[in-house]
This record gives structure tokens, sequence and C-alpha cells, in this order.
């Protein structure tokens, strides 16, 4: 019998349907893929499964657990299976948990909430949970703060706080979609080392996730189950359009990287940068050092690296956001002001940026046509009524947001809809310099695809330069000309991106590049090659910064910071910071840093 048996569920919302007759069973220790666009209904069958759904959503069909059926059956009837028996981790720990209670009081809470605490020793109990799923020092976590903690750490917090009792099926609503490359595949891991205890409903909009941690696959578009079989032979001969279209975005089909024009020009050169921050205590946090990067008009420069790397420091210091504390930006040959309060309005103009989260940066109060005519009303005052409206519509057309939805606010719009207004207030102004922070980060993969199109495009017809700041290497590897790997504030490697991906010289680089999930059930990628998360800012290793982590490190590693050299004799474009960059062993299967290092 299946542990959890789903039938004719349909959903709707007033006169919309958002999930119509959808059916599927997970069987006892089966993990299952629900897979779909943004929009689909993947986390609203996750919510009527528990009876999460508002009050205002008209739920029918059955929702049957080990042959009880859960949906009506009421507040006190469902409290015996949620979290005793089937538990659930979102997708934003930071929303999910309290942020006025310490890690150790929520996880208490949980267990009093279910009756489960029986006066026991409940700090060794949490404790131990906490410990089971990998979180570092647990025993000093317990009296954190969510806020005191990184997203993985967040997240390891969510998965404990679900599996204190014990459940019988987990579902994981896009547990890992906002977490680091190397992150998500502990996190990952550690789904799969729990699948002898409990069967896993993980829902995603990443096939590569899917391909390598599930049997089989569910696939949802608009509300319907379009697909339903095992995983490895949806991605061998789907049946469906829908589907082939998902697994043709996940594999990345966007066109091959051109070069970049010649002749160049220089169009950002930073030298020395450092970026530190003062914190309480008398304590400073450098989050750049000794940073150095040239960048031409046409090109595109990727910067990657897990979070705490100092990617997103350097873009800001870059825009003017925040003021380096040591070094030099030239932007087109000239000085660049630290601040955007000491450059000219045209140097404004000129670099513009994007960020991850367009819901954050867009105003709540304009409409899309008011946001994108704001900038504008500040740099082209003069330019008439006609003429603007002109520009506004083009740039929405490049773009491919519709004209009707020029009258709707953000709220109104989908997540893909919303960075499109985010990158076309960006290009209205034709800048010469586009930074784009995590900017596709969480987009699908049909409209990631879109957006890297349309940024490839304004490129080719602008002579526009790029700096584009991701933690996804597969993103990446479709989009920029060169790449740049940070740690801990420093550069460990940079060169052509076709080297970089080729050949990578660093052992971050590599273990990097091992996480990357692959949409292919029979080599699916997605290694935890790194255990734990980076050290503190606050206190980096000595020397190479990266030694912590490393399995090739060696005494000498700790006592002097490593040059960057070229990685091969002929090319003097590809260059790594590492002592033993030229070592055979280096040449090796990546693995993971011995206990001892760790």
């Amino acid at each position: 019998m299946s542990g959890l048996e789903v039938e004719d569920l349909c959903i709707h919302y007033g006169d919309t349907t958002v999930v119509d007759r959808v059916s599927f069973a997970v069987d006892a220790g089966q993990s299952v893929g629900l897979v779909g666009e943004s929009g689909s209904g993947k986390s609203q069958t996750a919510l009527a499964i528990l009876g999460l759904l508002p009050d205002n959503a008209r739920v029918s069909g059955a929702v049957r657990f080990a042959g009880e059926e859960l949906l009506g059956g009421g507040e006190a009837h469902l409290r015996r299976f949620r979290s005793r028996r089937i538990a659930m981790v979102f997708q934003d720990p930071a929303l999910a948990l309290n942020p006025y209670l310490s890690v150790g009081r929520q996880l208490a809470e949980v267990l009093k909430a279910h009756r489960l605490s029986n006066g026991g020793p409940l700090r060794r109990r949490i404790v131990a949970a906490l410990e089971r799923v990998g979180l570092p020092d647990a025993e000093r976590q317990f009296d954190r703060y969510p806020h005191e903690l990184s997203g993985g750490m967040r997240q390891r917090v969510m998965l404990a706080a679900a599996l204190l009792d014990e459940p019988e099926l987990l579902i994981a609503d896009e547990p890992t979609t906002a977490l680091d490359v190397t992150v998500q595949a502990q996190i990952l891991d550690l789904l799969d080392s729990l699948r002898d205890e409990m069967a896993l409903l993980l829902i995603t909009h990443d096939l590569g996730v899917v391909a390598g941690h599930c049997e089989r696959m569910l696939v949802l578009d608009q509300g319907r189950l379009i697909e339903a079989d095992d995983t490895l032979s949806v991605f061998r001969a789907p049946s469906h359009a829908r589907t082939r279209e998902l697994l043709d975005a996940s594999r990345g089909s966007v066109g091959a990287v051109a070069d970049v024009p010649e002749p160049r020009r220089i169009a950002l050169n930073v030298n020395s940068l450092e970026v530190s921050y003062s914190l309480s205590r008398g304590q400073t946090l450098f989050a750049v050092r000794e940073f150095g990067l040239s960048l031409d008009a046409g090109e595109t420069l990727a910067i990657v690296g897990e979070s705490g790397s100092g990617k997103s420091s350097l873009a800001r210091a870059v825009a003017g956001l925040v003021n380096p504390t040591n070094g030099k930006i030239d932007f087109r040959g000239e000085p660049l002001p630290a601040g955007t309060s000491a450059r000219p309005l045209n140097r404004k103009r000129a670099i513009q940026l994007v960020f991850q989260d367009p819901a954050g940066s867009l105003s709540p109060t304009l409409k899309v046509h008011d946001i994108l005519e704001e900038p504008l009303a500040i740099h082209e005052p003069r330019l008439e009524a006609d003429a603007r409206r002109r520009r506004i519509f083009d740039v929405a057309a490049d773009v491919g947001l519709d004209d009707a939805l020029l009258d709707r606010y953000p709220h109104e719009l989908s997540g893909g809809q919303a960075q499109r207004v985010a990158i076309a207030r960006a290009l209205v102004l034709e800048p010469d310099l586009l930074i784009c922070d995590e900017a596709v980060a969480a987009l699908d993969g049909r409209v990631q695809n879109a957006v890297l199109e349309l940024l490839k495009s304004a490129q080719a017809r602008t002579g526009l330069a790029m700096l584009f700041i991701s933690h996804d290497l597969s993103v990446v590897e479709r989009l920029a000309h060169r790449v740049l790997v940070m740690y801990l504030g420093r550069v460990v490697e940079s060169g052509p991106a076709s080297q970089v991906f080729s050949a990578p010289a660093h052992p971050y680089t590599r273990a990097l590049l091992a996480a990357v999930p692959r949409p292919d059930p029979l080599n699916p990628g997605g290694k935890a090659v790194l255990s734990g998360e980076a050290p503190s800012a606050l206190t980096p290793p000595s020397g190479c910064v990266f030694r912590s982590r490393c399995a090739y490190a060696e005494a000498r590693c700790g006592e002097q910071v490593p040059p960057a050299e070229s990685v091969a004799a002929d090319n003097n474009r590809h260059v790594a910071a590492c002592l033993r960059l030229h070592d055979p062993e280096l040449n090796g299967p990546v693995s993971a840093p011995p206990a001892e290092r760790r």
C-alpha cells in the first residue's frame, strides 16, 4: 500500500484553477521529484497535502496517507499527521524560522507542540538532531538566532526540525534553490542518506537535482500532471512536448558565447581593491582583499564563488554603493569616484546594477511603465514625451515584456517577468557597464535561458560590458567570456571561460564544478566534495584562505598567501593561486578534505 496517495486533486481560487485533477502516489522509502515551472502548482499541491492552504482555497479530490483520508479531516485530525508522520521543509528558512527564538528553543517548541518532550533531556535530543543534519558545532548553534546563521545552516536547522518527530514522509519544497551549489550538494546528500528511514517528495524546478536524487518524476504544467514515470525514462523519452521543453531548458539550450569583438576597449579596470566593514566590538570584516580585474567593452566577466566570497561587496563597490577601503577603480580610462554621491550624473547612468530579487528592487507603488520611465526622467529630463514613450516600449519589447504588462504593478508579475522589468530598467538608459548580481539565480530554466539570451543580444547590439556575479557555474558557462573565482575575498583562479571549465586548476574551482548537478540520470554530477561551509571572513585561515577545506593542503599552505601563476607555461591568461599548482597529485580526481583538516 502506498504511503501517500493523491487522487484527482483540484484547487480553485474563485474562478481560477491552479491544480486540476492531479493524481500520484509516493511509496514508502521512495524518492519522487515533483517538477515544473513557477506557477505550475507544485507548492499548492504540497500545501494541500498537509491542509495548509488559505481559507479562500477550494479543494476537492482525495489525499490519503497509510489509507487514512486527510482532506476535510479538520485541524485535530491533521495534527496527528503533521510533523509526526508527514513533515515539510520550505524553500526559504529565513521566513520559516522565528527570528525572535533561538535555534534550540524553536526545536524544543516542535517537540512540545506534538507532546514528544516527555520531560526528558530536551537539549541533548535537539543537539543530536542538529548534529545528524551536519550542522557544525551544534552545541554552540543551539543558543544562536537564525540571523546569526548562514543560509545553508538555517536550512539544516529546518531539516532537523522536520526530522525530530521521525516522520514517514518528508516533503521538501525547493529546499536548495537559494543555496550555494556546494551546500546544495551537501543537503541533497543528507536527504539521500535518510532514504532508508522515510519517503521523500522533492519539489523543484531544477531537473539536474531530480536526475541525481529521485527514482520517479512527476511533471506539472499549468496545474495539470502531464508526465509521471521513472526518472530515467522521462529523461530518455519524454512523452509530452512541454516536458521536452523543460529538459531542453535544463540542458542550457542557449547559443554559444561569441568572441569579444575587436578592437577591444577597456571599460573597467580595478587595481588592489579592498572592501571592509567595521563591526561592533572593534572588529573589522575584510570582504575583498587585494582584488584586481579588467573588463573590455562587449565582454562578460563572471565572478563566481560561494556566499561570503566577496562577490556582492565587489559589485557594490564598483556600483558606488559601498566605499572601498583601498584601491583604485578606473572606468573608460578615468578614475571613478568611490561613492555614488561623488559621481557625476553621466557616470551613474553609464553603470547600472541588476539585483537578484526584483521584488526588493522594484517599487511596489509604481506600475511597470512608471518604473521604466523614472530613470529617463532623472537622466534625460529634456526628452520629449513621445520619444520617452517609444524608448519605454522599445526596451520592453527587447526584454520580452508584453505591452499589457506595462500597466501592472510588480506584485502582479511572475518572477521571470519582474526580473525582465529590472533588466529593462537598467537597459533603458543604454549603459556601458551592466552589473548583474545573481540576476537569474531564482528563475526557472526556460525563463533563465530567455534572460541570458536577452543579455547576450543586448551586448551584441550595443557593445555592453557585463560584470556577472553568480554562484552557479552552469549559468556562467553559457554567458561568460572570462571567469574569475573568489574565495573569502581573494581571487583563486581566473581565465577564459572555456579554459577554466575544461581544465580547472585550483582545487576550489574543481570542487565547485563537481558540485553542479547535471540533467542526466546516468551522469548527474552534484558531488558534495567540500564538507561544511567556508570559514568566517572575520577569522580567515592564515596563508591560503582555502586550506582549511582543501584535500591537498600542506604545512606551508598556512605560512604564505599563494601568488597567482600561469596554469601553463605558454598561457598567461589562465592563472591560479595555489602553492601546489604544478603538483601532479592535483591532476587526480577531486576529493573531500581529510577529517583532521575540516
